[in-house]
């Protein structure tokens, strides 16, 4: 028997077993760790982002209120004491008011433009008294105004005018017009109107307008409680005179709230409307905390200002030929978390302490904004 066997037994190659292990307790608290720093760095970095925002939000919002601010009420200041003509060849005594009963709103004020220092230091409730002068009762209320804010009113004629067509002298009781499309359904009965030249210039109440044939009608005639003095104007207006409509416009700082004091503040103005009423304020713009105004005169005859005085100072509106303007504006909400401490001077005018706004003490962040604006009709 061959014991011998040329087949060669197979021993089946054995694979160690790996044993499954977790992490240990060490490892999982340092992967918690990195973790936790990884989420805290990117929860940093989104609060800084979104801190950054807002202050650079909040800062183009101050921004584009004042811009707002400053050309709106620039073009307006302008044109001061326009009468549609050039209104420096003649003098403001020349400008007769008709309108019955006399009012701040209905007047065309000498120079066209007037101002208001806020002037109270301790005890200040907003009373209109504590302006100066103070504040009139027919344009304002108690309380109305924010306190430590300058008011300006201006004065002048419309741009929409037209000139005359018929009854050209005084002792007519009325005007003809051309009714044109562009003056047509804007002059109403009871709106107060301005007739003027280059000589002078009459303001009165429309007692009644009626259309004809290519012509309107306006009759200012003594009429009841609201009317006119006398039915004739101060002198007669040939063709070339402008009619246009009495504008009286105040500007000034307010609470979106008046009876919140911690309500919003803006830039508000309040006009003489349709019918002879005033209209109610308007908000032109959130944000402004206070204004100051100071006024340029001219006492040389120079046609530049010598010096700038409030209103009180002022001796002849019509002599003012320029107006400095400064205003502080605030960001809408939180923007940072410091507070701010500041004091502010809104015309650098460091001779007066009535100029100064704050500190504040809030997390808003504020911005000063001044401008002069020439006078061009003085």
């Amino acid at each position: 028997m061959n014991l011998n066997n040329n087949t060669q037994t197979q021993i089946p190659a054995i694979t160690p077993k790996l044993s499954a292990g977790g992490f240990s307790l060490i490892e999982l608290m340092i992967a918690m760790t990195v973790g936790l720093v990884i989420v805290a760095a990117v929860v940093q970095i989104f609060v800084r982002s979104h801190s950054t925002y807002q202050l650079d939000e909040g800062l183009s919002r101050v921004q584009e209120s004042a811009r707002f601010t400053m050309d709106y009420l620039s073009k307006d200041l302008r044109m001061a004491g326009y009468l549609g003509c050039n209104s420096a060849l003649f003098s403001t005594s020349a400008v007769k008011n008709n309108v019955t009963p006399s009012s701040e709103t209905t007047v065309f004020a000498s120079g066209g433009i007037r101002g208001y220092r806020y002037a109270c230091t301790t005890g200040c409730s907003g009373a209109l008294s504590e302006w100066q002068p103070n504040l009139p009762v027919t344009f304002f209320g108690a309380g109305e105004v924010r306190t430590g804010s300058d008011v300006v009113i201006i004065y002048r004629g419309s741009d929409l005018d037209t000139s005359l067509d018929g009854n050209l002298f005084p002792e007519n009781g009325n005007l003809q017009i051309k009714d044109t499309v562009t003056i047509a359904g804007q002059i109403a009965t009871d709106d107060v109107l301005m007739v003027s030249d280059c000589k002078g210039a009459d303001i009165f109440r429309a007692t009644s307008v009626s259309s004809g044939t290519g012509q309107l009608t306006i009759s200012h005639a003594v009429s009841g409680v609201s009317g006119n003095s006398t039915p004739m104007l101060s002198k007669p207006y040939m063709g070339d005179a402008r009619l246009m409509k009495l504008v009286s416009r105040a500007y000034y700082v307010a609470n979106s709230n008046v009876a919140d004091p911690a309500s919003e503040p803006g830039l508000f103005s309040k006009e003489l409307g349709s019918a002879g009423l005033l209209l109610a304020g308007q908000q032109l713009v959130g944000g402004m905390e206070s204004m100051k105004i100071l006024y340029g005169v001219d006492t040389a005859a120079t046609g530049s200002a010598a010096r700038y005085v409030v209103p009180t100072d002022v001796a002849d509106w019509t002599k003012v030929v320029s107006v400095r303007l400064g205003v502080i504006v605030r960001t809408p909400g939180t923007v940072d978390a410091a507070l701010d401490t500041k004091t502010y001077n809104l015309l650098d005018d460091t001779g007066s302490l009535l100029d100064d706004f704050g500190p504040a003490n809030d997390t808003r962040r504020r911005r000063v904004f001044n401008t002069t604006i020439r006078v061009r009709n003085h």
